[in-house]
């Protein structure tokens, strides 16, 4: 069972900062999850949001901002806003990536892929999008490696509700051989049904519900783990470590 960064330890640093990144690695996680948007001029940028309003000292639209202009906001601790080629050169040889590809232009897949062939980060990566087209587009350029959809929304629109119940059927009509679930929305018949399908699954956690009581963030752990997931999505890395260790003594 893979404990996978949540945007880094993004409870100790800055979400998706490089310093997120490195505390991560040193907590011993096993992959490290990122979230991507491109900027206008065709750059791949580490971000979650599409503005950058909430995690920097400026409010500029990714997509319609220069890397330029992007590089001169920064984040809480100093750093300027990660560019995807800047983190896959810090982290190249030492962790896997689980690359969550927020925007739907099709040039961000490409260049997502083109750095992680050039780091040599591709073998043992996880793409993951909430956006089917993506899915669609990294299999149409080729990329044979590890495919999720993610499900997990406030939404309640009935279509929608019932996607995120059963969410396989429409990842595998993409080319996902991953679905990933928020947990709460996780129940033992998904481990059966993707362990039958031979899909990976893989539990995520936002980052307020790891801002709840230590006693309610240990039961949301222990509960995700009898899940038996291929890997728990996560900002507190050393606390839901004790728990995986603890359910396999």
């Amino acid at each position: 069972m893979e404990i996978i960064a949540h945007r880094g330890a993004a409870l100790d640093a800055p979400e998706n900062s490089l310093e997120a990144f490195e505390r991560a690695i040193e907590q011993r996680a096993h992959r490290l999850e990122l979230d991507v948007h491109l900027s206008a001029d065709g750059v791949a940028v580490v971000s979650h949001d599409p503005t950058t309003a909430r995690c920097t000292d400026r409010d500029l639209t990714i997509a319609t901002s220069s890397l330029e202009a992007l590089r001169e906001a920064r984040l809480p601790n100093g750093e300027a806003l990660p560019t995807f080629d800047e983190l896959c050169a810090k982290v190249r040889a030492r962790i896997a990536l689980d690359v969550e590809i927020k925007a739907t232009d099709p040039r961000v897949v490409a260049a997502v892929l083109e750095s992680l062939r050039r780091f040599e980060l591709l073998d043992g990566a996880l793409i993951t999008s909430f956006e089917t087209s993506v899915l669609a587009e990294a299999r149409r350029l080729g990329y044979r490696g590890r495919l999720g959809l993610l499900a997990g929304s406030r939404s309640w629109n009935p279509r929608q509700r019932l996607f995120e119940l059963w969410p396989l059927a429409r990842a595998a009509r993409f080319g996902a051989d991953a679905i990933a679930l928020h947990h709460r929305l996780t129940l033992p018949v998904h481990r059966a049904a993707t362990s039958a399908q031979n899909m990976r699954l893989y539990v995520w956690m936002t980052l307020d519900d790891e801002l709840a009581p230590p006693e309610a963030r240990a039961l949301a752990y222990r509960r995700a783990v009898n899940l038996r997931p291929d890997g728990i999505i996560a900002a507190r890395i050393s606390e839901l470590r004790e728990i995986v260790s603890g359910a396999r003594s």
